[in-house]
């Protein structure tokens, strides 16, 4: 039997990473933040501390109706110790967890500490929950210039392992669960929407202009001279045709969008860099299209899900990620098979050469977006934390 929560305030804390930080998830943890503050709940963010670059940009943040605690230091052995001595100061009616393999550490061995935090927090008798953004069997290290050893095999398997000891683990895409059920027998996980952050009462105006938009942390499986070299093309036959870049550099691969950039022909791109949320909606209102050239994904696509927000259509390569989009959340995406350059200038001309079917798509991702409101998000997966099925 549910345990009946509706119309109760709690006192609900998150754990991960939060901007001003540049860590990964940062962006989605402040919006699920104020998602629950939005519930009515009272939010506790247990974040990373900030260098001194980024503490200067700390006015800039926006995070209303939550409390940030930072306490924590990314690249530790000793994370894990004080999120528990917090949580258990605290005493959170629900702790959730934002995770991805690299939250604590890019190195292997105090993210294996750090990432057994969860199991912990749930021993210790607070309700536990995940949201596992990302699988480790999904990421091609190759890529990233490393090599799967097998103690990194036997450590991410057992971090695994660990997550199923808590009370729900929420994944993004549904394959995830069907494979975390198989695959380690788990019987906590739940498939989740990833969700949108804004709730819009119409989608940005559509210009008539050609504007390609792609966006990311560049780099691995994120280079940028595929769909620079596609869009050339493109605009070579047709000069209206722009590519807009906004982003920078993975941080495995430091300098890659300088360094192409440097060597790319310039007069058709406008190179925006790493673009502030309150700027989002003003690059947007420039985008006809979005592309997403990824030979593959490491989890639902965040690029996606704004496009989605803004009522923009998509053009991205196939994978059970975008198929999970379009399947599970009714997504419009214009997909092409992984390597076919070709079907995809092809799919992009199409779009920017049909300011109509530009419009009904992107009326109909906006539409898709305002039902998958991250606050609506927030509430299932605090109410399935809460839950007792499952228990003896």
């Amino acid at each position: 039997m549910n345990q009946d929560i509706s119309g109760e305030k709690l006192k609900i804390a998150i754990v991960g990473c939060f901007p001003p930080s540049k860590q990964g998830l940062n962006e989605y943890n402040c919006h699920l933040s104020r998602a629950i503050g939005e519930l009515g709940h009272k939010c506790i963010a247990i974040s990373n501390m900030l260098t001194d670059i980024e503490k200067k940009n700390l006015k800039k943040v926006k995070c209303t109706k939550v409390m940030i605690r930072r306490i924590w230091k990314f690249d530790s052995y000793f994370s894990w110790y004080n999120i528990v001595k917090l949580i258990r100061k605290e005493k959170p009616d629900v702790v959730i967890f934002s995770l991805i393999f690299s939250s604590f550490s890019f190195r292997g061995y105090r993210s294996f500490v750090n990432l057994l935090t969860p199991a912990l927090v749930k021993f210790t008798g607070f309700k536990t929950a995940i949201i596992l953004h990302h699988l480790y069997e999904n990421i091609d290290m190759g890529t990233y210039g490393k090599t799967r050893i097998a103690i990194f095999k036997i450590g991410c398997n057992l971090i695994t392992r660990s997550f199923k000891l808590v009370d729900k683990v929420f994944v993004l895409v549904e394959r995830y669960r069907e494979f975390l059920e198989s695959r380690y027998r788990a019987k906590n996980v739940r498939y989740v929407s990833h969700g949108c952050f804004l709730k819009l009462e119409e989608p940005l105006p559509y210009k008539k202009s050609k504007n390609v938009l792609v966006m990311g942390k560049f780099g691995a499986y994120k280079k940028l001279d595929r769909i620079i070299e596609m869009v050339k093309e493109l605009s070579d036959e047709d000069s209206d045709i722009k590519l807009i870049i906004a982003g920078r550099s993975h941080p495995y691969f430091k300098g890659h969008v300088e360094e192409v950039l440097e060597h790319a022909l310039h007069n058709f791109i406008d190179f925006r860099g790493y673009v502030l949320e309150e700027h989002l909606p003003a690059l947007f209102s420039d985008i006809n299209v979005v592309v997403i050239p990824y030979d593959f994904y490491t989890g639902t696509s965040g690029i996606a899900h704004l496009a989605v927000n803004y009522g923009r259509p998509i053009v991205a390569y196939d994978s059970l990620e975008i198929e999970d989009l379009i399947e599970n959340i009714g997504v419009r995406i214009a997909r092409v098979p992984i390597g076919d350059e070709t079907a995809f200038k092809a799919r992009i001309k199409d779009y920017l050469n049909d300011f109509e079917k530009q419009k009904t798509d992107g009326v109909h991702n906006f539409r898709v977006g305002q039902k998958i409101y991250l606050s609506n998000i927030a509430k299932e997966i605090i109410d399935k934390t809460l839950s007792r099925e499952n228990e003896k």
